[in-house]
């Protein structure tokens, strides 16, 4: 019973990272690096809350909404008990969509876009350098199937391969080594790039918007 309930406040405690990132329009692979701070609150919740009782006479005993207010409270949140539900809903929500993100070939492209950021530096200013579909397409390079980047494609004036034309100029990928490890990590890189030109567009989205919303 304790494993089981170990498990749920872990699932509930990455859905409450995760509901603090979207808030606060983080990208997603930093569910990562904040998911422990969840997973510690939650288990607190899990565990201490239902169990808790206020230093009153009557003993009240604290449910795990009012764990959850007394926390927002504590932050200077003051959220009203509509807004507290609607919240953990949305968590429990989150539970579901989390779970089922947490299978191998998710996580695998998480770490790849991770290694990218740290290794080689190709994070949001690297990223916002290259706004014309440069990382879109050395995304599709890693996508496509490997006897398709020979197809003849020289009518483009870009290469005399498919692979050639759609590599960006001076950009440069590591082809299929013909192994099937080799063809899952293609497919984790070109997973992780296009996550990297979602953030790009997003970034780029938020700062068109920002004079009109300047305006009113």
């Amino acid at each position: 019973m304790i494993t089981k309930t170990l498990a749920i406040a872990l699932v509930i405690g990455i859905a409450l990272a995760g509901a603090v990132l979207q808030m606060a329009e983080l990208p997603p692979y930093s569910l990562l690096a904040v998911g422990a701070i969840g997973v510690t609150v939650v288990i607190a919740l899990t565990f201490l809350a239902p169990h808790v009782t206020r230093q009153k006479s009557k003993g009240e005993t604290v449910t795990v909404l009012e764990a959850w207010e007394a926390i927002g409270h504590d932050i200077g949140v003051n959220p009203s008990k509509w807004e507290l539900l609607q919240s953990l809903q949305h968590m429990a929500h989150l539970v579901t969509i989390l779970s089922e993100a947490t299978n191998p070939a998710v996580n695998r492209v998480l770490t790849e876009r991770i290694r990218q950021i740290q290794q080689h530096g190709y994070d949001s200013d690297h990223d916002d350098d290259h706004a014309c579909e440069e990382i879109a397409a050395l995304a599709t390079y890693y996508a496509m199937p490997p006897s398709a980047r020979f197809w003849d494609a020289t009518s483009t004036g870009y290469g005399g391969t498919l692979g050639e034309a759609i590599l960006p100029e001076g950009w440069t990928a590591k082809p299929w080594d013909g192994e099937e490890a080799g063809r899952i990590r293609e497919l984790a890189k070109a997973g992780a790039l296009i996550i990297a030109e979602l953030e790009r567009l997003h970034r780029a989205e938020q700062r068109a918007a920002e004079p009109a919303e300047a305006v009113h």
